[in-house]
């Protein structure tokens, strides 16, 4: 699928300027997220599709692209298969600043959410930002991996949403606890949807250690290169996926069994 036109571009920064109000003048809300500072180094928004809900972004930052992505484009948007009444479990695998967290949240008002961030920093507003939903939202500070134990990671400055695991020895690189799927979904019996960024970790991800994928219903992985999407669905195909490219994402596919979709346990309304 060819990458998004201009005509795409326009339509996603109407709909990410519609979240945020008619009293939002677009070029003032482009320039404060660009260049606006607060005393603690973000500014505040409230969303429509969380109910208005209040959430942090750090001017001057990749927050900015997360934002677009997430109100804008709607790349992370879960499949329409997934039912908000059946749905109670859900891992976001590469939460960044947790906005697609609160997200998920939102939109499926039974599921139980665990995210996994790379990045302290990242994590730490991520919780902020998901505080409103109390303790429905867990963020874990880590790598998602093939296997448990240590790795070594990468984030450029500009770039806080791509940080991203590396064996560069020329690098500087920041030191984190990695865990393995297994280990992650270990307490699980059936999970409805895991969103998958993790930065090229896939590749490696999607073909060690896949016991896990018994128990996902639903998988939505964004590729890295040099991983791409036809490697994506040679990996999933064999662990019994169903697998098509996501339309509003080039680099993108969602991996559905559809014998386990809602089938995971109804909780009580909270």
């Amino acid at each position: 699928m060819p990458q998004r036109t201009v005509w795409h571009r326009t339509r996603d920064m109407g709909r990410l300027f519609h979240e945020f109000g008619p009293g939002m003048q677009p070029l003032r809300f482009l320039w404060s997220l660009a260049h606006g500072k607060s005393h603690d180094g973000t500014m505040l928004f409230r969303v429509r599709s969380l109910g208005h809900q209040p959430i942090s972004v750090r001017p001057g930052t990749s927050d900015l692209v997360v934002l677009y992505e997430t109100f804008g484009a709607s790349y992370d948007a879960p499949p329409s298969i997934l039912s908000k009444e059946k749905a109670t479990r859900i891992w976001d695998l590469g939460a960044n600043i947790g906005l697609t967290v609160a997200l998920y949240a939102a939109a499926f008002p039974l599921a139980r959410i665990s995210a996994v961030e790379l990045d302290a920093a990242n994590a730490e507003l991520a919780r902020t930002n998901t505080i409103t939903f109390g303790s429905r939202c867990e963020i874990i500070t880590g790598a998602v991996w093939f296997e448990d134990g240590e790795i070594e990671y990468v984030i450029d400055a500009g770039m806080e949403h791509g940080a991203h695991v590396t064996e560069a020895a020329n690098s500087p690189t920041r030191n984190s606890r990695a865990w393995s799927l297994n280990t992650l979904f270990k307490n699980d019996d059936l999970i409805d949807f895991v969103k998958m960024d993790i930065e090229g970790a896939e590749a490696l991800v999607l073909t060690r250690n896949t016991e896990w994928s018994t128990k996902v219903a639903c998988l939505k992985v964004e590729c890295h290169s040099p991983y791409t999407v036809a490697q994506a669905v040679a990996d999933l195909e064999p662990l019994g996926y169903e697998v098509e490219q996501e339309s509003r994402h080039w680099a993108s596919v969602f991996a559905i069994k559809p014998f386990l979709v809602g089938q995971s346990p109804t909780l009580p309304s909270h």
